[in-house]
């Protein structure tokens, strides 16, 4: 699985700036569409909202794991 390392400075960051900040989505409206037809997950649960904050309590080992649609995966680690 492809990984990518951040600030964990970034942790509190919203959903939607954590998958332009991982280059998992081009553009903030893809993110917002993408959340809305139930296309990202996080550590294997659907992302509901848009204003979702990712928090230290969805951490594992300093990782988390992001999916787009079936296929694309990301272990995002924080630093």
């Amino acid at each position: 699985m492809p990984s990518t390392t951040i600030s964990k400075d970034l942790l509190e960051i919203n959903i939607i700036d954590l998958l332009i900040e991982t280059n998992l989505v081009s553009s903030k409206s893809e993110a917002r569409r993408l959340i809305e037809q139930n296309g990202i997950s996080l550590n294997q649960e659907k992302v509901k909202s848009t204003e979702q904050l990712v928090t230290a309590n969805d951490l594992n080992d300093n990782s988390l794991v992001l999916q787009k649609g079936k296929k694309v995966f990301l272990k995002v680690i924080f630093e």
